[in-house]
């Protein structure tokens, strides 16, 4: 995205439309960090905090209709059928329509950058020839002990507990490659007698992508004949499902449940077809499986003959401290069956430990920031930590919203990024904080950018190559790149958004976590900051934290 076009455009309205569009309470807050309210300044953060949602606000658009000149809309955007200059008039409804495409166009944008998920497709075969290296030998004792479940253990007792298990493999361990190796199996094993049909649910558009694109690279090597491969997530539908050969399906828990709920035939009939036909499925991020409308799609996919395996780094629900009610039914739902790398392996030592023994994860140098923030928990704050499993974005944002705590955090990071030369990721308390603290960062002469969920995706693909290609130092983010995000040579992870959540503090840990052996770093640095909620998780417990509450295959 041309986003420095967006950020002319809105500088040119001047600060105090801005501030009255965002807010006077944003640029305060901007003040309390020593940040410039210079417009520029202002405009920049507030597309890094909304993105192209800033022009859902029709007198924000009008605004910035207003600084062009009528010679630079003919010359943008042309003559009409008419042969008269195209216009757009005032108080549109923003969406994907003709009026929306015009307004974006100005700024150098197309529709597809402001409405990504409206994009419909079919399958994507986008082949990889990629030399891949043979499987660890830990990654091929989970991949056996998957094809030995599913074609024995799960093929002789065919019901619902005994056809279903978690692989548990820590994050940066090669879950995605090694499943794929014995989907791989599967399909070749199956094709003997049947037309297998394989489907990967994920939650994310960046895991099923990548579900897509390591399936492909892996079965042009592997595969004994040729597969259809289903992209639906996103809006991705194909007209047409061909099951005459052997099918791999990667959709979503979001478009799956809608699709079953939907009251168009159509999708709920697509679904259904999959359903019949699925011979195994397999549920990334699997400790998500008991959130309700996630529960509803694995089992409206799962026939009497599918083989379910979760996949998953930290198979719990619960938080420190908390109920293990749900880690328990989570447990159950899985049969109360895990396998993981093999003990003859691994020795006395856990699998972390093991794993850094030989180079496939980093070994990680912690440390402490205790900030000067403190948050007097209520008694309601504390019953919304039980119900939610995790602290309260109330509580989150009141720690953002601390100018001092805010400071204290871009010190540390920018004696990570400039002084020791790490490339670094901040995971922050809440979407504003991230803006603010890149735009401190950007200030201060450090190369920084924020990535949100607000943040177009192109965008957030162009932030994301900068931070792998060394020019982008430090990439702050809230609510992404805990899962779906791959940046080997990450150095330094700031959790400067607290969490009593196992399963979300080993995914921010993670993605620093690949080691030299696998294209990553030796070492990384993780720096705990610490406020005055107790309870919260360390790097040891995050992968057996869960343990007790699953038997062993």
């Amino acid at each position: 995205m041309s986003s420095s076009t967006v950020v002319d455009a809105l500088a040119s309205i001047g600060i105090a439309r801005l501030a009255a569009f965002w807010g006077e309470n944003r640029l305060e807050g901007l003040s309390e960090l020593g940040v410039s309210t210079r417009p520029r300044a202002v405009a920049e953060a507030m597309l890094s905090e909304s993105g192209l949602a800033i022009f859902k606000k029709k007198d924000l658009r009008n605004a910035v209709l207003e600084v062009f000149s009528p010679q630079v809309i003919r010359d943008k955007l042309g003559l009409g059928q008419d042969g008269c200059p195209v216009t757009i008039p005032p108080n549109f409804t923003w969406g994907r329509n003709e009026s929306t495409t015009q307004f974006l166009k100005l700024m150098d944008l197309n529709i597809d950058e402001a409405f990504p998920n409206d994009l419909l497709s079919g399958p994507e075969p986008h082949l990889q020839t990629d030399i891949e290296k043979p499987l660890f030998d830990y990654q091929n004792s989970i991949r056996k002990q998957l094809v030995s479940f599913s074609f024995l253990e799960a093929g002789a007792h065919r019901d619902a507990e005994n056809s279903r298990i978690v692989a548990h493999m820590p994050t940066g361990s090669g879950k995605t490659r090694t499943a794929m190796e014995f989907i791989s199996d599967f399909l070749r094993f199956s094709c003997s007698r049947e037309n297998p049909v394989v489907v990967w649910l994920a939650h994310s558009e960046e895991l099923c992508d990548q579900a897509v694109q390591t399936f492909l690279s892996i079965w042009t090597k592997l595969g004994t004949e040729n597969a259809n491969v289903y992209s639906m997530w996103g809006g991705r539908k194909p007209d047409h499902i061909d099951l005459s050969k052997p099918c791999f399906i990667v959709t979503s828990f979001q478009s799956c449940y809608s699709s079953i709920h939907s009251n168009k035939n159509a999708d709920f009939d697509r679904f259904a077809e999959i359903r019949r036909e699925c011979s195994l499925l397999i549920v990334d991020e699997a400790h998500m499986s008991m959130a309700p409308t996630y529960k509803k799609a694995i089992e409206f996919l799962c026939n009497s003959s599918t083989t379910l395996i979760g996949l998953t780094a930290t198979p719990g629900r619960h938080h420190v401290g908390g109920d293990v009610a749900q880690t328990k039914a989570l447990s159950d739902f899985y049969g109360n069956k895990k396998l993981t790398i093999d003990q003859r392996l691994t020795g006395e030592r856990n699998s972390i430990e093991y794993l850094q023994d030989r180079g496939i994860l980093s070994s990680v140098e912690r440390m402490r920031l205790n900030t000067s923030a403190t948050v007097n928990l209520d008694a309601e704050a504390v019953r919304l930590i039980s119900d939610l499993l995790d602290i309260s974005p109330k509580v989150l944002a009141e720690l953002g919203n601390n100018a001092q705590r805010t400071l204290e955090v871009v010190a540390a990071v920018e004696k990570l990024a400039l002084v020791d030369k790490k490339q670094t990721i901040v995971f922050c308390p809440s979407k504003q904080n991230a803006s603010d603290m890149a735009l401190v960062l950007r200030e201060r002469g450090c190369a920084a950018r924020a990535v949100t969920g607000e943040t177009p995706p192109s965008d957030r693909r162009e932030a994301i190559e900068d931070f792998k290609n060394g020019s982008v130092r430090v990439l702050t983010n809230f609510g992404v790149l805990t899962t779906g995000f791959d940046a080997p040579k990450t150095e330094a992870v700031v959790i400067a958004r607290p969490t009593t959540s196992v399963v979300l503090y080993s995914q921010m840990v993670g993605r620093g976590l690949r080691g030299s052996s696998v294209g990553g770093t030796p070492s990384c640095t993780v720096v705990d900051v610490v406020d005055n909620i107790v309870n919260l998780p360390n790097v040891p417990q995050a992968f057996t934290y869960f343990d007790e509450h699953f038997g062993k295959t």
